[in-house]
């Protein structure tokens, strides 16, 4: 009884993966993701060239390189049949479980994800912050500079309790002393005054339109 069920069970699952297989191949290819707000990948052609075999490997064609199977990987990822679904239903299930963060992203108050904002390398930072100050000082045009807070700092609140949380003020006060040769615009003022309204999309790490505006009365 045990083997039959078994082999009822893997069949089952064989059926499963075929069903799945075969409406992913003859479903239409889509463009974009809106769940995700980016552009899919699309099916990937050979050419003769991709076929070149060389030493160092690295200058080979694609095929051979191992950067067409790659790409080919990321087009199946992409094109899987009810793939936003499938990410929902993954999404819905690690929240209902209790999960509090998915692949740095939190689940935040108000039904908001959140991409954690970790420490940057200071000196990467200051390092960074120097190449801008030297193409300051090196053109003579007016040069206004300013970076733009995320979600993590203006809707900090909507963090999990006890959410690690770098602060990024400390970030803009510190590019803003370093690079003293341009105007500092400050985008924080008026997004933090509009904290309470719709100035970032919920479900993704981009301004509104509301928010680019904000922003906009910063410059």
């Amino acid at each position: 009884m045990t083997k039959k069920y078994c082999i009822f069970i893997t069949a089952l699952f064989c059926v499963f993966l075929g069903v799945l297989t075969t409406a992913t191949a003859i479903s239409p290819d889509r463009e974009k993701s809106e769940l995700e707000n980016r552009s899919l990948q699309q099916l990937p052609t050979l050419e003769a060239s991709d076929f070149k075999l060389a030493w160092p490997i690295e200058e080979s064609g694609d095929f051979f390189t191992g950067k067409f199977m790659s790409t080919f990987e990321t087009y199946c990822n992409d094109q899987f049949i009810l793939r936003d679904n499938w990410v929902a239903l993954k999404s819905t299930s690690e929240r209902l479980s209790g999960k509090q963060e998915n692949n740095g992203v939190y689940f935040c108050d108000k039904d908001t994800l959140i991409t954690r904002f970790d420490q940057p390398d200071s000196q990467k930072v200051a390092d960074n912050l120097t190449y801008v100050n030297n193409f300051v000082e090196n053109v003579d045009i007016p040069v206004i500079f300013s970076l733009i807070p995320t979600q993590a700092c203006i809707w900090a609140d909507r963090l999990p309790e006890g959410a690690p949380n770098a602060s990024q003020t400390d970030i803009l006060n510190q590019a803003q002393a370093a690079v003293p040769g341009a105007t500092w615009a400050d985008l924080y003022t008026p997004l933090w005054e509009h904290r309470d309204e719709d100035i970032f999309y919920r479900t993704d790490h981009h301004w509104t339109s509301l928010g680019a505006y904000y922003g906009y009365t910063g410059l």
